[in-house]
């Protein structure tokens, strides 16, 4: 079977292994977080009930109760992809399995700790070239296999072990879920912060910690942005006329974290020691790929423009961040995640 999207691929890979090795997750314990995750999954009775008005639904039941994995044990689940959950606010993640004849899904359910963190973990896996569904917020699908959505602090997956499915079905398990999920969940905030003007429909990435900043926006050997002390990333991309590029928006817990970070990237850019003249100042350099990159700092925020196809298209995009910056978007920009 040929799944277009390797990482969640190895996602499907790891959790059936989890059949292999269900011993070392567990089942409801004393955990609180275990205890609310285990009654998001629908029960066999739940289905049924689901069924009467999603007849694809019908005969479907729950094989066993859930296991869970919580903290740095996600990797009994998800080996070495583990650390991508880790570098949010995750808690623990919950995986329970339904069958129908020969046919069977998995739900995964991952408490991430916050919305926004739910958003990014869910954005880390789509990009504008995906099928997208509507559900409380947008879901991405690959038909017949799999369907990733948010909804509050939970990342749902639902996922085939093996065989082609109905893409109705994939969704009516979500919504499932989803129904037993009573908040919401609002997107990032710090993605208000990206320009509107140009923006590419569901590019938009959240990330926290330098394992996802790698995964969701460019990976850099070093941490040169100090992405340990607590630093929230938002990142977008972006056509224009002239060129495509991508915008990246790094807020800080003090103006001075954010300075010495743009410092840095400029320093790793250049491999020098030149000094940035101001710290408002803006700096764009070419990086040596026929590529321009630059950056802005506006207080505890660093905007960086990247991929740009000259220093003039480059120089626009910071000046289009800085702007918005001082107007943020209203909510309704969330209708384009």
């Amino acid at each position: 079977m040929k799944f277009p999207n390797l990482s969640l691929r190895l996602i499907i890979t790891m959790a059936i292994s989890c059949l292999a090795i269900s011993c070392a997750g567990r089942n409801v314990g004393e955990s609180p977080s275990e205890m609310t995750l285990h009654s998001l999954f629908p029960t066999s009775e739940q289905i049924a009930e689901f069924a009467r008005h999603s007849p694809i639904m019908r005969d479907w039941q729950r094989k066993e109760e859930p296991l869970f994995f919580s903290g740095r044990r996600i990797y009994d689940y998800m080996d070495g992809a583990g650390e991508l959950p880790l570098s949010y606010r995750f808690r623990v993640l919950g995986t329970a399995w339904y069958q129908k004849d020969d046919t069977a899904l998995e739900v995964v359910i991952f408490d991430m700790g916050d919305s926004a963190s739910a958003f990014g973990y869910y954005s880390i896996y789509h990009s504008p070239n995906d099928r997208f569904v509507q559900l409380d917020h947008r879901a991405k699908i690959t038909p017949g296999y799999i369907l990733v959505g948010w909804k509050d602090h939970y990342t749902v997956v639902v996922q085939t072990e093996k065989d082609e499915v109905e893409d109705d079905l994939l969704i009516q398990f979500a919504k499932a879920v989803m129904a037993n999920i009573k908040e919401r969940g609002e997107p990032p905030d710090l993605l208000r912060y990206l320009p509107r003007k140009d923006y590419i429909e569901n590019s938009a990435r959240y990330a926290r910690g330098k394992y996802a900043f790698d995964n969701a926006v460019m990976f850099i050997a070093e941490d040169v942005f100090n992405l340990k002390e607590n630093v929230e990333v938002a990142a977008a991309d972006y056509h224009s006329e002239a060129s495509d590029y991508r915008l990246v928006l790094l807020r800080y817990p003090k103006p001075e974290y954010a300075a010495k970070a743009s410092r840095a990237f400029f320093a790793k850019l250049t491999e020098s020691s030149l000094e940035i003249p101001a710290d408002d100042a803006m700096w764009i350099v070419n990086d040596k790929k026929d590529k321009w990159v630059g950056a802005i700092i506006d207080g505890q925020f660093v905007g960086v423009a990247l991929r740009a196809k000259d220093e003039k298209v480059a120089r626009t995009a910071l000046e289009t961040l800085r702007q918005s910056l001082k107007q943020p978007a209203d909510t309704d920009f969330e209708t384009q995640f």
